[in-house]
C-alpha cells in the first residue's frame, strides 16, 4: 500500500514536469513511440494500470499514462533516450522506478528498461503484474454463546484488530466492518480478545476475508461456581446408592457440572456463577436408579465460592414384591423353624421362610440385591444359599425369584448320617 502511495506521489511530480516540456528532436533527430501491455497473471490485460516512463538527464523527462482496457499503453513523441518504466494499481505488486534523479523514486524492486533510437517503435514486452491478494472492506459476525447453556450473550468488551464493541445490537451478534488493505504477505490474522462479566476472558486469531461475510461462533467459558447438599441415603445404608445417582441441570451436559457424590449422599456440582447483570437460576435433577426423580427447583447460582441446598434430600423408592421359593439339597422344602430366614443384606431386611416360600413387600427396582438364604432340612441340617437379583415392573404385580437350592454348610454342629 505504501508503494502505492509514493507512486501517486511520482505521478503528480510527472504531471507537472509535462506540463512545461515540449518534446522535440534536434536536427535531423525524430522522436519515437513506446508500447506495451500489462497482463494479471491470467494472462488477461489489465486496465487501469497507471504507468511512469522515466528518463534520466538535464532536465529529466518524466510522462505517465494509463492502461486502457485490454491492457494496453503507449508513449508517443518520445525523445531518443534510456527509458525506465514503472506500474502501479491497487490491489497488485507495483514494479518501480530505481534512478539517481531526486525526483524520482529510489526502490528496489524490478525495472523495465528500454531505449528509444530516432525515429523508432519500441514495443515493450508484456508485463505481469502480480496480485497481493484480495482487500477491501470485510463486515464480520461474531456470534457469542455460553458453552453451558448455549444462551447468546449480550454483554461483552471485544477488540478486533482495532475495533472495539461493548454490547450486542441483536440477540448475541457483534458486527464489525474491517477495512483489509492490500498487502504482499497471505491475508493476515486480525487478533481477537473478548471479555465478559461471568465469563473466562477469551483470545483468538481469525482469518478475515474482504468483500464477503465472515460470520463466526465463539463459545465462552463461564466461570464457575459449586451448588452442595446431601442427599438421605440412611435407609439403604449397603445398598452403594451413590454409585447409581445421576445429578444433572436440564439443557447443561453432565459433564461440565463435574458431579461429585459420596457413600454419605454429600454432592456437590459446577454451574456457571451469576453476575450483577445476570442473575443465573436452575433445576437441580436428581436421580437414583430404582427411585423417583427429585428435581430441586430455582436454585441459585452464587457469584463465587458455593451455595448449599439447605433441605435434605429424601428419596422414594419405586418398589415391587418379590416372591421366592427354597429347596434343600434334599429336594425338599425346609423344616418349620425360627432358624429360616431370607435376608437382603444391601437393604438390611429379612423375610421368614415358611414352606419354602418367602415374601418381601417392597424393594426398589432395577438395583443389583443378593438375597441370602438360611434354613434347617428333613434331618435337622443347616443349609444356606443365595442368588443375585434385579426386580423390574413386569405388569403382573409382583417379582418372582428362581428357586433356591441350597447346600449343607461345613459344620461339625451338622450331625449328617
Amino acid at each position: 500500500m505504501k508503494n502505492v502511495y509514493k507512486f501517486i506521489t511520482i505521478l503528480l511530480i510527472a504531471n507537472s514536469w509535462f506540463t512545461g516540456i515540449k518534446f522535440c528532436g534536434s536536427a535531423g533527430i525524430k522522436n519515437g513511440n513506446i508500447r506495451g501491455k500489462v497482463l494479471d497473471y491470467s494472462s488477461k490485460g489489465l486496465s487501469g494500470v497507471s504507468i511512469l516512463l522515466v528518463r534520466n538527464g538535464k532536465p529529466p523527462i518524466i510522462r505517465t499514462t494509463i492502461s486502457n482496457s485490454e491492457g494496453n499503453y503507449s508513449f508517443s513523441s518520445t525523445p531518443v533516450g534510456k527509458y525506465s518504466l514503472g506500474y502501479s494499481k491497487l490491489g497488485f505488486k507495483s514494479i518501480l522506478i530505481n534512478e539517481t534523479n531526486p525526483d524520482v523514486e529510489r526502490a528496489t524492486f524490478n525495472q523495465i528498461k528500454t531505449y528509444v533510437e530516432s525515429g523508432s517503435s519500441v514495443n515493450i514486452p508484456p508485463v505481469i503484474l502480480e496480485s497481493l491478494g484480495p482487500y477491501g472492506l470485510a463486515p464480520v459476525t461474531l456470534n457469542l454463546i455460553d458453552r453451558f447453556t448455549s444462551e447468546p450473550i449480550e454483554i461483552a468488551n471485544i477488540n478486533l484488530g482495532s475495533q472495539s464493541i461493548h454490547n450486542s445490537q441483536i440477540q448475541g451478534e457483534f458486527k464489525f466492518k474491517l477495512e483489509i488493505p492490500p498487502s504482499e504477505k497471505v491475508l493476515e490474522q486480525k487478533k481477537l480478545m473478548i471479555s465478559a462479566p461471568g465469563f473466562k476472558t477469551y483470545e483468538d486469531e481469525l482469518t478475515i476475508i474482504p468483500k464477503q461475510e465472515n460470520s463466526f461462533v465463539i463459545l465462552l467459558e463461564p466461570l464457575r461456581a459449586n451448588v452442595e447438599g446431601q442427599i438421605d441415603f440412611s435407609a439403604f445404608p449397603r445398598a452403594n446408592l451413590e454409585s447409581s445417582t445421576v445429578i444433572s441441570i436440564p439443557n447443561i451436559p453432565s459433564d461440565l457440572l463435574e458431579p461429585k457424590i459420596d457413600s454419605n449422599g454429600f454432592f456437590s456440582i459446577k454451574v456457571p456463577v451469576s453476575t450483577g447483570n445476570n442473575i443465573r437460576k436452575f433445576n437441580v435433577r436428581i436421580q437414583t436408579q430404582g427411585f423417583q426423580a427429585i428435581t430441586i427447583p430455582n436454585v441459585i447460582a452464587p457469584l463465587a465460592g458455593a451455595t448449599t441446598i439447605t433441605q435434605l434430600i429424601r428419596l422414594a423408592a419405586i418398589t415391587s414384591p418379590v416372591y421366592g421359593k427354597v429347596l434343600s439339597s434334599k429336594g425338599t422344602p425346609p423344616i418349620p423353624s425360627g432358624l429360616n430366614q431370607a435376608y437382603v443384606k444391601e437393604l438390611g431386611i429379612s423375610a421368614s421362610i415358611n414352606s419354602g416360600r418367602y415374601f418381601f413387600q417392597a424393594i426398589p427396582i432395577g438395583m443389583n440385591f443378593s438375597v441370602e438364604i438360611l434354613i434347617m432340612n428333613n434331618l435337622g441340617i443347616i443349609e444356606t444359599g443365595s442368588l443375585d437379583f434385579q426386580s423390574t415392573l413386569n405388569g403382573q404385580g409382583k417379582f418372582t425369584l428362581p428357586t433356591v437350592i441350597t447346600k449343607p454348610i461345613d459344620n461339625p454342629d451338622n450331625n449328617q448320617p
